[in-house]
């Protein structure tokens, strides 16, 4: 009978399984691990000019100019 059940019965019914004590924490090492290769991608100069770094900024500003232009429309 289920409405007879003692507290500890529901707790424990209701309890998630324990994660295993080598997962704790895996996902801020993948977000680490991805942060760090796009900023050393970003940071490294190819033999091209200019570099990755300046691309981007050029990219963010043209961005930001046709945004600010396409939002003034009436």
């Amino acid at each position: 009978m289920r409405g007879c059940d003692s507290p500890s019965e529901r707790a424990r019914r209701f309890r998630r399984p324990a994660m295993p004590a080598r997962q704790n924490g895996q996902a801020a090492a993948e977000y680490v691990v991805v942060i760090a290769a796009a900023l050393i991608l970003i940071a490294v100069a190819t033999s091209g000019n200019p570099s990755p770094a300046d691309q981007l900024i050029a990219a963010l500003k043209a961005f930001w100019t046709h945004y600010s232009y396409l939002i003034s429309l009436p």
